[in-house]
């Protein structure tokens, strides 16, 4: 069998292997975020020379327009799990770059794994493979959320399979509804493969086609048209997922194939509406009428199937959701019992983790949330909800750093999320970052601004909107969005804190005050919940000192003790 030579670079108590693409420290193998894998190693091997920003930009984003934001993320990544506060390894040269130092080369001798099939290229023998959303060919444009579920489906079961590489749902999902050029494309991402198709559905008859690309000779490898029953949908997954799999030749893992074709549930019924709850979720989660619509949509999915497990945590999302814009009916208690249920069904399922996670987060119980909530990433990284949710946790509980890898990772995955954003503008604030502050800031707020064009009433997006602005010193402009988002929304505990919080930046103290005892008297059952946020959260630093406001936090914190 060939040898080849691999490298791993050595510094202070880590390893680099760039063979296994892995960096270990004193503990053993240490995750990081794909980007930031790449920028280290990028630094590593050019140690000891000054790396300009526009360099760095350029090798590991490739032509794909970012911020300095991006790069300073995956930096401050790096210095985390390098534990390098005092920036000895990863140093910033003012007005010039980044330089890496201390690294020592070891060349070793490993195997080549043999060819298993066609080779992306030299440095890997992993076939690389993007899935592009499916396109909604039907007559019925509202059946977009069904082709969708089936994009997201193959691309999480093709990820399961060791043998590939496959680019992440969200970076697919961001050339949605786009005529791009497949070639070109490929080529900016790096992957020699690419799979297309389209679902056209019309009563209970369904149609998907598909085609498997080799984009460097233009070969179709694989192309089938399926003409079936609706009821078929998951045996048209799994056949499609597998003949992705042998068309490319690679060999499946024991298990893998038993991982592939494993479903939530059996029932293409309750499949359909768990996929129309999700849609509607995906376009707000604090819109109190929507969440009840999609709540319908996730109850009737796990009365269909009661051991759907994704439906009852899509109810324990709705219902959290819910309650945080104001909803006084619903308990954490509620919560816990619906969010216990779908991790027992389902013990294995990130969502169901992240639910528990949500769930436990309202209720105060932070360190727990943090628990299930890490369980979630680990178990799949790509969930954008648990690192929003894990943001949420980890800011309330001063976490600054972790919060600001969460929502910044969330913010990554979801290209619409303007929550996340501005809070990770907020945790940098409280870290005294005060430039990724204000870059988050300006991010946070295209995305908001985009969010109201498309819903002028969405009163959450204008509150956050405003408490986002008074952060790059826009007071008088964040003043008038709190007055509108007072005004569509006066209900919205979300609203309201957020609004309290423009008061307490500008100077109206009496105002931010009056609305946070507001929230502590409608909202008995979050005490604990509400704790955290008023005690961390640094846009209300300039009320600590004052009297009324260290008595209102006292009987906080003897309401969350009860």
């Amino acid at each position: 069998m060939q040898a080849e030579r691999q490298e791993v670079f050595r510094f202070a108590d880590f390893s680099l292997d760039l063979g296994k693409g892995i960096l270990r420290g004193p503990s053993g193998s240490i995750p990081l975020r794909a980007k930031s894998f790449e920028l280290l190693v990028y630094l590593v091997t050019n140690g000891g020379r000054v790396l300009p920003k526009d360099e760095l930009i350029e090798h590991v984003w490739r032509r794909v327009t970012v911020t300095d934001e991006s790069l300073s993320q995956c930096i401050h990544d790096i210095r985390q799990a390098l534990n390098d506060k005092q920036q000895q390894l990863v140093q910033t040269v003012p007005r010039r770059g980044y330089l890496f130092s201390g690294a020592m080369l070891e060349s070793i001798a490993r195997p080549l794994p043999p060819a298993d099939g066609p080779a992306d290229s030299a440095a890997t023998t992993k076939p690389s493979v993007m899935v592009l959303p499916f396109t909604n060919i039907s007559s019925d444009p509202e059946q977009e959320f069904f082709a969708d579920g089936v994009t997201e489906d193959i691309i999480t079961d093709l990820s399961k399979v060791s043998g590939l590489t496959v680019v992440p749902r969200h970076t697919s999902f961001a050339y949605k509804g786009q005529a791009v050029k497949i070639a070109p494309l490929a080529k900016e991402l790096g992957v020699r493969f690419v799979l297309e198709g389209s679902v056209r559905r019309a009563g209970s008859q369904l149609r998907i086609t598909g085609q498997l690309v080799d984009v460097s000779s233009g070969k179709h490898l694989w192309a089938e048209r399926y003409d079936r029953d609706c009821g078929d949908i998951f045996f048209l997954q799994d056949e499609i997922s597998q003949n992705v799999v042998n068309a490319l030749k690679v060999r499946l893992l024991p298990g893998e194939l038993k991982a592939i074709t494993a479903r939530s549930t059996t029932s293409a019924e309750a499949y359909d509406c768990y996929l129309q709850a999700r849609a509607i979720m995906q376009l707000t989660w604090t819109d109190r009428a929507m969440l009840s619509s999609a709540r319908k949509m996730f109850e009737r999915a796990a009365q269909i199937d009661p051991t759907y497990a994704k439906a009852y945590a899509g109810i324990v999302d709705c219902d959290a959701f819910s309650w945080i814009s104001g909803n006084l009916h619903l308990s954490s208690s509620a919560l816990l019992a619906n969010a216990t249920k779908a991790l027992e069904l389902a013990p294995d399922l990130a969502e169901t983790h992240a639910s528990m996670g949500l769930a436990l987060y309202l209720s105060g119980l932070r360190d727990q949330a943090m628990s299930a909530l890490e369980q979630a990433v680990a178990l799949d990284p790509e969930l954008w909800a648990a690192h929003l949710f894990y943001g949420f946790t980890c800011r309330d509980s001063g976490k600054f750093d972790k919060a600001a890898t969460a929502y910044a990772r969330a913010a990554e995955i979801n290209s619409g999320d303007w929550a996340s954003t501005s809070m990770l503008a907020d945790v940098y604030g409280a870290l005294g970052q005060h430039e990724l502050s204000v870059s988050a800031a300006r991010r946070s707020m295209a995305r908001i601004e985009l969010a109201i064009a498309q819903r002028p009433d969405f009163a959450e997006a204008v509150a956050m909107g405003a408490a986002t602005l008074v952060m790059v010193g826009e007071n008088a402009r964040a003043e008038e969005w709190a007055t509108r988002a007072a005004l569509l929304a006066p209900d919205s505990f979300t609203v309201r804190y957020n609004v309290a919080c423009v008061h307490a930046v500008v100077g109206k103290f009496d105002l931010a005050l009056e609305g946070l005892e507001h929230i502590h008297t409608q909202m008995p059952r979050a005490q604990r919940w509400l704790l955290g946020m008023v005690q961390n959260d640094s846009q209300l630093n300039s009320l600590r000192p004052r009297r009324d406001f260290q008595a209102f936090v006292g009987r906080l914190e003897l309401s969350a003790a009860e």
